[in-house]
């Protein structure tokens, strides 16, 4: 979610020149403005009530079904998306697979939204510290928000990655993402698709894969809303892993190869879900079961600050498939509003979601033991050991909504 007040740095000349050429931008488009962060990444906001953003009503694989054969860069036509010499080749998902993740249903749309403003990108930046927890865990993945699910995935390298929002705006930016990782024969291109220069390449790109004109539409409004919060995102955290000596998605080719494969191979699903409401979340446990796999990571980002736990809530949580290795991680934010980066072992979230004394995050988060390494902290007592009365506070409860995580 957005920093707390008081937490940017002041704005160079060049950010604040650069903020105000997306706020003329924006204006002059007649789209949403652009609220700029002192690392000159954006998230949009809605000045005024708009239309809810639009999708075709469409099973989750139908939308998946004309996937190219041939790849594409921003400058030249290329050949067939090829992958790196000894990287994991994923088989095409089969057609009882696509039977049953057709099943998965969206949500109803929010009655609004967070602070009224599109999450486009994350602001959350030391994912890192959860490299050694994922790790080529495989299994399913389920995560919230945008461009975190990718760096994520690239880490743990699932069989099956659920892409889970309850806005439907970041969900038409995966759909975008979708084509540019098709078509992206590496980070590299993959990137270009974003810039302004290509953008005739990148609108041809979403027409040829998105026929229906309501739905291309949508769809095309997030990219242009988007992408240059995008780059600006893609640039931050290459500055911020490169400190680290992190290998992740856009600087590595096996991992970049093996995201486009999932996309390429139908093994992505893109839904609007309610965390609270459940009935999404429900949908998606049962098509996991059908089909054999495992829920290996769920990330939830710091989605449960915004409700209470409902029992939609708890009956989809607890109907999840979960991996006995399986791992839950969350974010909490510290008042400066500098992220923790927690850790729960699946089987001990079950324990503390079962328990009816537990209607908040807070007081799971309440448990945690910070690990040596600063930042990362995780989650071990049990129910059996405390249930802290920890109330959820007044100013993080949207009763009506649940949260637009990034």
């Amino acid at each position: 979610m957005p920093q707390y007040p008081g937490t940017h740095a002041p704005l160079s000349s060049s950010l604040q020149t650069a903020k105000r050429r997306i706020r003329s931008a924006f204006l002059l488009s007649g789209l949403s403005l652009a609220l700029v962060s002192g690392d000159g990444s954006a998230q949009v906001r809605i000045d005024k009530p708009a239309a809810p953003a639009a999708m075709v009503s469409a099973a989750p694989m139908a939308m998946q079904q004309a996937v190219p054969q041939a790849g594409a860069s921003a400058s030249t036509p290329a050949t067939a998306p090829g992958v790196a010499s000894g990287a994991v080749q994923l088989a095409p998902v089969s057609p009882e697979w696509t039977e049953q993740l057709n099943h998965i249903v969206s949500d109803p749309p929010p009655p609004h939204l967070v602070r009224g403003t599109h999450y486009v990108i994350s602001n959350e930046d030391r994912h890192d510290l959860w490299l050694k927890t994922i790790e080529n865990k495989g299994g399913a993945y389920i995560g919230v928000g945008t461009d975190q699910n990718y760096v994520l995935a690239g880490w743990q390298r699932p069989e099956l990655m659920v892409l889970f929002d309850f806005d439907q705006v970041v969900v038409n930016l995966h759909y975008v993402y979708r084509v540019f990782f098709i078509h992206g024969n590496n980070p590299e291109e993959f990137k270009s698709l974003w810039e302004p220069k290509n953008e005739a390449m990148a609108m041809k790109l979403l027409a040829d894969a998105y026929p229906h004109p309501k739905q291309r539409q949508s769809i095309v409004e997030a990219y242009k809303m988007s992408r240059g919060s995008v780059l600006a995102r893609f640039r931050k955290v290459s500055g911020i892993y490169k400190q680290h000596n992190i290998r992740w998605f856009l600087e590595d080719q096996s991992q970049y190869d093996y995201v486009a494969q999932l996309f390429r191979t139908g093994r992505v699903v893109m839904v609007r879900g309610d965390l609270t409401v459940g009935g999404s979340l429900g949908s998606i446990a049962s098509a996991l079961t059908s089909i054999g796999v495992k829920l290996k990571v769920l990330y939830l980002s710091n989605a449960e600050r915004y409700f209470t736990y409902s029992e939609g809530f708890r009956k989809s949580m607890l109907a999840l498939p979960y991996a006995d290795d399986g791992v839950v991680i969350r974010t909490r934010a510290r008042p400066n509003g500098v992220y923790m980066y927690v850790v729960q072992e699946s089987k001990n979230y079950v324990d503390w979601v079962k328990n009816p004394k537990v209607n908040t995050v807070y007081q799971l988060t309440h448990e945690m033991e910070a690990d040596p390494n600063p930042g990362l902290f995780y989650i071990r007592k049990t129910t059996a050991a405390a249930v802290p009365s920890v109330p959820h506070p007044p100013f993080a409860h949207l009763k009506s909504s649940a949260p637009t995580a990034h």
